[in-house]
């Protein structure tokens, strides 16, 4: 029940084991956090562990498409470098 936690530090420290396990079930969790929670702290790790493979690369571009324009600028700058947005 760790990706139904309605803790943000409880719910990132699973996504992050989430994402280096690659366990696609997580997928819905971590997508509905990446656009709901807007604080870099978050933001930022989790991006940068889905850019390390080439599983979470086009997860990685899909969800920041859609969540790129709700992210404060400074979050959004930080994220683009990370994910080579345009």
């Amino acid at each position: 029940a760790l990706s139904a936690s309605g803790n943000s530090e409880i719910l990132f420290a699973w996504l992050r084991v989430a994402v280096a396990r690659q366990y696609a079930t997580a997928v819905p969790a971590l997508e509905r956090f990446l656009t709901t929670q807007g604080r870099r702290k978050f933001l930022r790790p989790l991006y940068e562990d889905l850019m390390q493979t080439t599983w979470g690369q086009p997860l990685a571009r899909r969800i920041y498409a859609e969540a790129r324009g709700s992210y404060h600028a400074v979050s959004a700058q930080a994220i683009d470098g990370i994910v080579k947005w345009p």
